[in-house]
């Protein structure tokens, strides 16, 4: 019962909402009326409710009940308002109204009302469904962003160093420096020497050499900007 229900009504108004299992509601209204040209004078109402349940065994899976009264229902209402509001199992609720008007000396007016409810076994249990889907997706967008790159290592070689060129060395008899004294011819110093090593990135070029051997260790950090084009696709 929500929004303007009854609002700015007037009378004997009788409202019954129930959600669940096994309710049982009433309104009931008895209005009687006299004066004293009926015989005897006498008014006299009465109303008579009886509400039987019996065994009342309920069993729910995953039900909801929900019964509620809100909003403006019935305001600014007026007279004998019953609303009867409930929710779950095995409810009984009743309103009831019996009324006598009487000019003579004498005016009655009774109400009788009998709710049983008996046994009462209720069993609300959670529903608990498992599903399986899959679903297709399919990604495609700019990617940019930072690199950040570490790497660490030792290296370990051997090679040999040749000589870059033919070279023909003046020789002097005097001392240092140079030129002092005479000079006395010159020392060859090229691929036809004896022993000579040729060196193999220069043709026509020889004379000494050398073996090499380096080790040593290597660090580095790399930053950089990554800017992508990707296309992915799947199913998830």
């Amino acid at each position: 019962i929500a929004d303007d229900v009854g609002s700015d009504a007037s009378g004997n108004l009788g409202f019954n909402v129930a959600a669940g299992d096994n309710n049982a509601q009433d309104n009931a209204a008895s209005l009687s009326a006299a004066d004293a040209s009926f015989s005897f004078g006498m008014a006299d109402a009465e109303v008579f409710v009886n509400q039987y349940g019996a065994g009342n065994t309920t069993l729910n899976s995953g039900v909801t009940n929900a019964a509620g009264l809100g909003g403006n229902a019935f305001s600014n209402a007026s007279g004998n308002i019953g609303a009867n509001v409930a929710s779950g199992n095995n409810n009984e609720q009743k309103n009831a109204l019996a009324a006598s008007v009487a000019t003579s000396a004498y005016a009655t007016s009774s109400i009788s009302s009998n709710q049983v409810s008996t046994g009462n076994a209720v069993s609300n249990a959670g529903y608990l469904r498992s599903m399986t889907d899959t679903v297709d997706v399919s990604l495609r967008g700019r990617v940019a962003g930072g690199t950040l790159a570490v790497g660490a290592g030792t290296y370990t070689g051997s090679g040999n160093a040749y000589q870059k060129d033919n070279y023909y060395l003046d020789s002097w008899s005097g001392e240092l420096p140079h030129p002092g004294g005479n000079s006395t011819g010159h020392i060859d110093m090229d691929n036809a020497i004896q022993n000579a090593t040729p060196n193999p990135n220069r043709e026509g070029v020889g004379g000494i050499a050398f073996d090499t051997d380096e080790s040593g260790t290597s660090r580095f950090i790399e930053l950089g900007v990554a800017d992508l084009y990707a296309s992915l696709s799947g199913t998830v």
